[in-house]
Order: structure tokens, then sequence, then C-alpha cells
């Protein structure tokens, strides 16, 4: 293992351990996560490690990796290979999967062969399916070893797993986006096809468990349109291109298969769970040859397949989840053998790609009525958090428009430009009106009435000489009380003015303060509002964004509010309750 970013990422992981007991590593498919568990393996000789995974192929391909990258003997505990268990005479790595740990023999599980205390490191391969039960009991049970250390390590992380992934693991050691290593030129870069199907519609498939509702999109995928359209328009893009097709249901896989051969006898074979493991090898041995030209899956390619002549990837099941599409779509991307391992920087790597048989990777999209569905595709992988959701909803579009195979990182860069130069735009013109709005606030202020704040009625609560003494009766301090106000420190003058508006809200419901407050900003008299009148023409001046009214504007505010004899009236009513309270 010499490529750069391994030997990070092994330090990074050996560094948390340190203060952790459980971290994890993000690693794109292609970039040789096997090479980095054998670097662990090593770094923590003599301790012991058990290696899991969730599929037989990949158990195979790491014993193979970790065997010959560290010299160690490498038992496997899987169906029906089995390897020692004791101290003496251990494997100094053992490889399982999940599923065989959980298995029962006579009522016990598989796994308590293994004594927690004889490892020093359990490594989780996959691991966006550790917060399934399963995982979790097999991880639970090896941590019952106080000293025990636990990486997991997965392509990429559905969002919606995050938060899962994190209760299991303490922290991310180590995160290596698929963009990344294909700016570094350890990938090949994935063109984006956006393939309209009329026919298609997935409107009414149901969300289960945070993705597609899987027998309802098999309903979907599997009418024949549907099925002709994803055939038709894979045959004349993939071209005599190597293509892996992944379908939502075993009868899909099966009927485009017959399709392809149709039209090319011989090229296409279909596979999936239930393919005996004799045929499913010859199989795929003839499709890494190149005697066979196209596989129709289900389920069974998404993880730990790894054949690098593999050009185009046709996702014709569409899928909400981020890890799913990530891993399939990493099935395309790594370069031919021997390519890039021995050049010494990016400039290099990519340069060679672009020379090579296989000088990019293309992914099919089917596209038809998705509804309220947010599919992912390929901006979604490549984006990452560099690009806004409109920017990548602009790019996907566009992509849809085109028709043809486009980088989809350079659309969504161009569109991103284009929507961070429309916001400089909108700022400057916010930016000349806030200094517009404020060279007209400076010009008016000084024609505005003042209107105080401490009463909507816009009487002077300063104290005169005649009043020196005087206190609110006992009464007159209830009915504050009883109205929201504290009048015990008020002066008489004061008191009797809260009291005067007191009355005359209970009486009329006229505007609180702070409405009179923010009316009079605007040059409206407050004693000409209700309160639910003053919350109607407050909601329109914020709606207009507190712009200052011309006086105009106020009058055709005034006349809504009734015409001037009842203000008149109003004004009456006033002064009457003054004189009634000896004001």
């Amino acid at each position: 293992m010499d490529r750069d970013y391994q030997i990070t990422c092994t330090g990074n992981i050996l560094r948390e351990w340190q203060s952790r007991r459980t971290t994890l590593a993000v690693a794109p498919t292609g970039t040789g996560k096997s090479h980095i568990i054998a670097a662990i393996c090593k770094a923590v000789f003599p301790k012991r490690v058990m290696v899991l995974s969730y599929r037989k192929e990949i158990i195979l391909q790491l014993r193979n990796t970790i065997e010959q990258e560290t010299g160690y003997e490498t038992g496997v505990e899987m169906a029906d290979m089995h390897t020692h268990a004791g101290l003496f005479g251990h494997k100094q790595v053992i490889v399982s999967t999940v599923q065989t740990q959980i298995s029962k023999h006579n009522g016990v599980r598989r796994m308590v062969k293994f004594p927690p205390g004889e490892f020093g490191v359990l490594i989780l391969d996959e691991s966006h399916h550790a917060p399934a039960s399963s995982s979790k009991e097999t991880i639970d049970y090896y941590l019952t070893n106080p000293s025990l250390r636990v990486l997991g390590l997965t392509a990429t992380p559905d969002r919606h797993d995050q938060k899962a992934l994190g209760q299991i693991f303490e922290s991310v050691a180590f995160n290596y986006e698929i963009l990344d290593a294909i700016n570094d030129g350890w990938l090949v870069y994935p063109d984006q096809r956006m393939v309209s199907i009329t026919s298609l519609d997935i409107s009414r498939v149901h969300t289960t468990a945070g993705d597609l509702n899987s027998g309802e999109l098999a309903t979907v995928m599997e009418h024949e349109r549907n099925i002709l359209g994803v055939a038709d328009a894979t045959l004349q893009i993939a071209e005599a291109r190597r293509t892996i097709v992944f379908t939502a249901s075993v009868m899909q896989a099966e009927a485009i298969c017959n399709i392809f051969n149709r039209y090319r006898p011989g090229s296409a074979d279909w596979v999936c769970g239930e393919t005996p493991d004799e045929r499913r090898i010859i199989m795929l041995e003839r499709f890494k040859s190149g005697d066979l030209q196209i596989v129709c899956n289900c389920d069974v390619l998404t993880e730990g397949y790894d054949n690098p002549w593999v050009e185009v990837i046709a996702m014709a099941a569409p899928t909400k989840s981020r890890s799913k599409y990530a891993q399939k779509i990493g099935r395309c991307l790594r370069p031919i053998p021997k390519l890039v391992d021995l050049l010494p920087n990016p400039d290099a790597r990519r340069m060679a790609i672009a020379c090579s048989q296989k000088p990019r990777a293309i992914v099919l999209d089917f596209v038809g009525v998705s509804g309220k569905h947010k599919l992912v595709n390929t901006a979604d992988i490549l984006g990452g958090d560099a690009f806004c959701d409109e920017a990548r909803t602009r790019a996907i579009q566009l992509a849809s428009e085109m028709g043809t195979t486009c980088r989809l990182v350079d659309v969504m860069e161009q569109e991103q430009a284009k929507l961070e130069e429309e916001r400089r735009r909108v700022e400057e013109r916010r930016a000349k009106d806030r200094a517009r709005r404020a060279n007209l606030k400076a010009s008016i202020s000084f024609t505005q009435r003042p209107v105080n704040a401490f009463n909507n009625l816009d009487i002077d609560p300063t104290t005169g000489a005649w009043d020196s003494g005087r206190r609110l009766s006992q009464a007159q301090l209830d009915f504050l009380r009883r109205s929201g106000v504290d009048a015990g420190n008020m002066t008489y003058k004061q008191g009797m003015q809260e009291l005067i508006k007191a009355k005359y809200r209970a009486s009329k419901r006229k505007c609180s303060d702070g409405q009179a407050a923010l009316l009079g900003r605007f040059g409206l008299d407050p004693t000409r509002f209700t309160g639910a009148a003053a919350s109607k023409v407050i909601d329109k001046l914020k709606a207009n964004g507190w712009k200052p009214l011309t006086h105009h504007e106020r009058e055709e505010i005034y006349n809504e509010r009734g015409n001037r004899a009842r203000d008149r009236q109003v004004q009456g009513e006033i002064e009457s309750i003054l004189r009634a309270s000896g004001g």
C-alpha cells in the first residue's frame, strides 16, 4: 500500500484510537479499502483482528488481499468454512460475515466461539449496514472487551444514515470523496446521461425506510414500455462497451436481458441472488474477459464486485439512497488495471486515464414523472457540499434537456457561478436601495410629526406644577393593575395618562404602545387605529420591506380606516374621558 491517501487514512485511524474506541473511515469504491484493512492488521500486530463484511465475495477478496500484503495466515469463518478459535495455533486475522456471526447452532450464536478478549481490533467493512440490529448485536458482543478498538469502513454513507452511524462510531477519522479521488487521478470521471422515458411514472410509489418501496417500484419498472425504453437507450448509448444494468426486480433483469439478446444475440446475461454459485462464477468470468458485454442484475453486483473494464452503468432501479447509488456507480469508476499506480502525481494519472482504452465512464439515469420523490443521481454524488441544491437542480434539468452525455460537475460549476452572480446583483440592488432609503429618511426626518412611544394617544406625560403632591386613588391604581400597568412609581400626570389610555383601550380596543411606536415611525397617527387595524397596517408595511411611506400612501391608509368625521368623533370621546377623569 503506497497511495498517499491510504497512508493518511491509516495514520488517522491509529491516532483516533488513542482517545476513542470506535471510529469511521469513508473512502469511495475503487480506492482500495481492502488495502487499508491490511495496513491496519500490520500496524496493530500482535493484536488479533476480526474483519466482518456482508457478502461472501468480499470475504474471499479480503482474505486474499490481507494474506498477500501482510503475510499473515488469514482464517475464514463463513457457511461451511471454519477456522480455529483458540489461542494456540490460531490465525492472526479472521474474516467473516455478520450473517455467519449471528447464525445459531443448537441455539447458540456462532460468534460465541470467538471470545472477545482474544481480539484487539474489530473491522466492519461496508459499515453503512452497521445500524442494522444484526450488526449492532455483533459489535456489542465484541465490545464487551474493554480494550477493543472498532473501525468502520464505507464508500459513501447515506445522509439518512449519518445520524444512525453517529450512534455507533464516535468520530470520522478520514473522509475521501469520489470527486477527490477523480481529481487525484485514481478514478475515472463518470459522464452523465439523463434518459427520458415518457411512460415511466413513479409518483405513486411510496417511500419505505427512506427509499422507494421495492415492490411498488418493481411493478412500475416491469411495465413493458419501460423495459423497452431502458433496453433501447442502453444499447444505443453503450454501443460495444461493457455494461452493468441494475434492476428493481429479477423479472425486470430477465426481461431486459432477453431484449438485449434479441437485438444482439449472446451479448447479455442476468444474475440474481438465487443464481447458483457455479453459474454465477462462469458468467462473471466471461463478462470480465469481454466474452459477454452486458450483465443485468438485481442486488448482486452492488457491493464487492471488482471489474475495472466496466464502462457503463444503467440505473434501471431509481433510488433515493445516496449510499446505494454511490455503490452502484462505483462499479464503473476504476481505471484499467496497472494504469495509474506507478505514476507520481494527479496530472500524470489523469492524462494516462484520458489516453487509455477507458477514458471515461457513462452513467445512465432513466427519468420520467417522479412526483415529490427526490431521486439520487451523479450530481448528488459528485457535488457533495461544494454546490448548493439549486445549482444541482439546474444542472440536472439541463442534463435532461441536452440529451447527450455531459460532465455534470462542469454544468454544476456553471450554474453555481450563475447563481452567485445573480445573488451578487441582487445584493448590489439591495445595498443601493438601503442607501437610497437612508438618504430619504435623513431628508424627511425633520418633517415627521414626533410620536411619543410612551403612549398611543400622543399626550405629553410631563408633570405640571399644579399636579405637585397629587396621587392616584387606590381605585385608579387597582384599575391600572388589572390593565397590566404598574403605576406605583409614576407621577400623578403619568398615571393619569396611563389611566386614560387604559380606559380608552377598554372601551375602543385601541392599538398597543408597541404598535403605536411602530406606526409613528412611518408618520401615522396611532389614535386613528384599533389594535386589529394597526396589526393589518403593520403586516402591509412588513410585506413592503419596511419602506418609508409617501404622503399619498399615508392618506390611502387613513381612508381605509374611515373618514375625518369619524376621526373627530374619536377625538371628542378622548376629551370626554379627560374631563370625566379630572384631567
